[in-house]
């Protein structure tokens, strides 16, 4: 009993953590299906899976309940990690891609322990996916979360009344600090819905909840299909948000309810490309054309900059360590660029709160109280203020830029891209 206690404490522990780093590590979290994340009873929680940690913790922050979590079998392969995984509520799933020369490869151990825990009304987090690629597709699912979901039914009769919450995770820069993220869940499916088809074929039951959740997942997020849909996709993005960035709840909606038509217009696509394929020839950039068609004048901007210098500099001298520790730790790892987020999340629940004692000691020790507390509370206005200023900077470099290209070719691809944004954005 106190060994349960001690873990649901550190369980709340890291969820606290969660609560407070997310909206720090990201500069907009939209989050959708609230009434769909508050459910009751036995439920798996099945995600597309783009950014390692990060869908857990993204996830995780909007159940209610504990989860446990279906992890691969790569990550118990020591006595350490074994005992760490185990504890912080991970269940070993050996993949194909996990196992080594004469390791035998049986679930029976995962299946049986998923059972128990949604026996007694737990909720599971799985990918079904199989593996975390950073990307913004749904990849094809593996059946595990159907042979475990349906297993546990048929163990109980078909009374165990168990759910299936989908849940698309959508990320605008998944390596990138400041991005943005869309977390939004769908209606639950009820797996015994399906009992009928199970008893009389179980593979094609199978098949057909897991083409029902993969099509749940492709609805709750942007679904470019391939590699190419991606950068169609990052290149819409760039033509919608500049020179002024829409709100992302907003801009997420539009792209999610006008994606399919955008990559199924290949006139558009085309288009799309050459345009930026004319920027790359000119050596110039989206935001510089869009800042001199319609963006403030550039004395104004310089001008901006020149006033908040002030306000900038200290603030980029504070925040330069904490951001970059994280940066470098990352880089130094040589992990893949999926493991980004996690690595730079971690390292700045560390640093973070590091740097504001370090700032509260220093400013205490020359300044009387409350000074060192305000100087605490200044620190992340002015790092508000200093993302703002960074975004300027770069907008008024990229549009300086263009003083290389005569003004006909500026003209021209204001209208080439005028004529893309209204095409995009069309009721």
């Amino acid at each position: 009993m106190k060994l349960h206690l001690l873990l649901r404490l550190v369980y709340r522990f890291f969820r606290f953590l969660t609560r407070v780093s997310l909206p720090v590590y990201f500069r907009e979290r939209h989050v959708e299906g609230l009434d769909h994340f508050r459910f009751d009873g036995p439920a798996f929680v099945a995600v597309n899976h783009p950014n390692t940690l990060t869908d857990i913790l993204n996830t995780g922050l909007q159940v209610r309940q504990e989860m446990f979590f279906l992890a691969n079998y790569g990550l118990f392969r020591t006595p350490f990690t074994n005992w760490l995984f185990r504890t912080l509520f991970c269940i070993p799933v050996k993949r194909r891609e996990d196992m080594r020369a004469g390791e035998g490869r049986s679930n029976e151990a995962a299946f049986e322990q998923s059972y128990l825990h949604l026996e007694k009304n737990g909720v599971l987090f799985i990918a079904p996916e199989g593996a975390s690629w950073m990307r913004r597709y749904v990849s094809p699912l593996k059946s595990g979360v159907a042979r475990i979901a349906f297993g546990a039914e048929v163990r109980n009769n078909w009374g165990l009344k168990l759910q299936i919450v989908p849940v698309g995770l959508t990320y605008d820069a998944p390596n990138l600090f400041r991005s943005r993220t869309a977390v939004c869940a769908g209606e639950p499916l009820l797996v015994a819905d399906w009992r009928a088809q199970y008893e009389q074929n179980p593979d094609r039951a199978i098949d057909n909840l897991l083409d029902t959740l993969h099509e749940r997942l492709v609805a709750l997020g942007l679904h470019a299909r391939d590699e190419h849909g991606e950068l169609m996709l990052h290149y819409v993005e760039q033509l919608i948000h500049h020179p002024k960035r829409q709100p992302w709840k907003s801009a997420f909606r539009l792209e999610r309810e006008k994606l399919p038509g955008w990559l199924d217009d290949v006139a558009l696509r085309a288009q799309v490309k050459t345009y930026f394929d004319d920027l790359k020839k000119h050596r110039v950039h989206d935001a510089g054309i869009a800042h001199a068609d319609g963006g403030q004048p550039v004395w104004f901007s310089v001008l901006f900059l020149l006033l908040g210098s002030p306000v900038a500099i200290p603030a980029a001298l504070f925040w330069f360590l904490p951001c970059f520790l994280p940066w470098l730790i990352n880089r130094l790892s040589g992990l893949y660029i999926g493991y980004s987020s996690t690595i730079k999340l971690l390292g700045g629940i560390v640093f973070f709160p590091l740097a504001f004692w370090g700032l509260y000691r220093v400013a205490a020790f020359r300044l009387p109280n409350p000074w060192p507390w305000v100087a605490v509370l200044v620190a992340p206005l002015a790092g508000l203020f200093l993302e703002r200023y960074l975004d300027l900077w770069l907008t008024v470099k990229q549009r300086l830029s263009l003083k290389n290209l005569d003004q006909k070719t500026v003209q021209n691809l204001i209208a080439r891209r005028r004529n893309l944004v209204d095409r995009l954005t069309a009721a």
